[in-house]
């Protein structure tokens, strides 16, 4: 667990979790840098209790309504924001920072269908590694169940 803000900065702008557009990596940057502003201000010491603490996870899909009227309130207003808020999560949750529980990844599907793919960059490269490789090695399964299999790993 990463307690402070530039660590959390560090893991999540680093190899191998940079996007290599440098447009869509700075949207993530901003993105990172407003939801830490939300969750330090969530009760708890760490970011994972900010994170449970905060109340998004019982808002499912519509977790990112939280950050945004915090935001909001406090004059920060962006059309990119629900998009940068959420490229933002997919960081933390790469680099390990946050966990969110797993009724919430799973019912939220822009994250659960992001998620095999940025945890085989950094969380278990060797892992998602085989698992592509079995499928590569079986073409009688569809690219649909194997994209699914990857994906219930990773959740």
């Amino acid at each position: 667990e990463c307690g402070d803000r530039q660590t959390a900065m560090r893991l999540t702008t680093a190899d191998p979790l940079v996007i290599s557009n440098p447009v869509v990596q700075a949207k993530r940057v901003r993105g990172l840098q407003r939801l830490l502003d939300w969750l330090a201000d969530q009760p708890g010491d760490t970011w994972q209790r900010r994170w449970t603490n905060s109340g998004a996870e019982a808002l499912g899909a519509r977790w990112r309504q939280a950050p945004i009227a915090w935001l909001e309130a406090r004059g920060r207003r962006s059309a990119w924001l629900p998009s940068e808020l959420s490229s933002a999560l997919l960081a933390l949750i790469f680099a390990d920072v946050v966990r969110p529980a797993l009724p919430w990844l799973v019912c939220v599907p822009t994250i659960k269908s992001e998620l095999a793919g940025g945890l085989a960059l950094d969380r278990d490269p060797g892992g998602f590694t085989r698992l592509r490789e079995h499928f590569q090695a079986r073409p009688e399964i569809p690219e649909r169940a194997a994209r699914l299999t990857a994906q219930r790993a990773a959740l």
